[in-house]
């Protein structure tokens, strides 16, 4: 992944500071609280999320922020993938992929990704549909599928970026479907120009199991269709209201998954 540098932080004791003028909306320092003072959203490998409201008057009226942490206990490596998300997203402007905001360090040694707040991810939508056995409108399906449609062609076809996980936990939405934003770049990867494979040979695409394509199952060439392959499953969930392939991953079928 060389293409992509590594940003360097900038601390200030427990503060959170603009990096090289990036964004409009980090133009002074912001003091991050503990964690047991914000609102915990979720968590992954090694991090955890937070919402993170910032102070307002009445004459500076500011959107929450949501704020990726490196755990204390986490395995070595996720700092160095939190800042790699960081800087493939400060490269990155489109309005259905979540937008950067700072990234630096707490004097704990915690490394901090800030980005757009987006309320709610897809797979929590997904879960509370499946529990009150309510369907998606086609609408809500239809908005979905065309925002992150139009997130990925811009990935591959304008940046040359394979996300490399494309699921429902990484699509995040605002309100009644207002907004539709795809997240978490840790684990993305630059593709040739021609998308016809990994522009490094040394990269490795890591997914998440019941979204990988068949040839990453088999350790074949990856290339975009990687991503599509997913997105065609992210599509299935909001229609199915589960996980993809969940029986086989809970071994209720002798059915061999590489023959899907």
């Amino acid at each position: 992944m060389g293409e992509f540098s590594t940003p360097v932080s900038q601390r200030s004791g427990s503060r959170l500071c603009d990096e090289g003028g990036i964004s409009p909306y980090n133009a002074s320092p912001f003091m991050i609280p503990p964690s047991p003072f914000m609102t915990r959203l979720g968590c992954g490998t090694g991090v955890s999320v937070y919402r993170f409201n910032r102070e307002t008057n009445e004459n500076d009226l500011r959107s929450p922020w949501a704020v990726k942490k490196v755990n204390k206990k986490a395995r070595s490596g996720i700092s160095e993938r939190l800042a790699l998300e960081a800087s493939i997203l400060k490269q990155l402007q489109h309005p259905n992929i979540v937008g950067f905001r700072a990234i630096s360090g707490t004097v704990d040694g915690e490394l901090c990704l800030a980005m757009e707040d987006c309320q709610k991810a897809l797979e929590d939508i997904i879960e509370e549909k499946a529990f009150l056995e309510e369907d998606f409108t086609h609408e809500e399906v239809l908005k979905v599928s065309w925002a992150i449609a139009n997130a990925l062609n811009y990935l591959h076809n304008e940046k040359k970026i394979l996300h490399g996980d494309i699921k429902s936990g990484n699509v995040l939405i605002r309100g009644n479907f207002d907004a539709v934003k795809l997240c978490d770049f840790g684990v993305a990867i630059r593709l040739k120009d021609d998308l016809s494979g990994l522009k490094n040979p040394g990269d490795r695409y890591i997914g998440t199991e019941p979204w990988k394509c068949k040839e990453a199952l088999k350790g074949d060439v990856i290339t975009d269709k990687a991503d599509i392959f997913a997105y065609g499953l992210l599509i299935w969930e909001m229609l199915a209201l589960n996980v993809p392939h969940v029986d086989l991953l809970a071994g209720k079928t002798s059915i061999n998954f590489l023959s899907l």
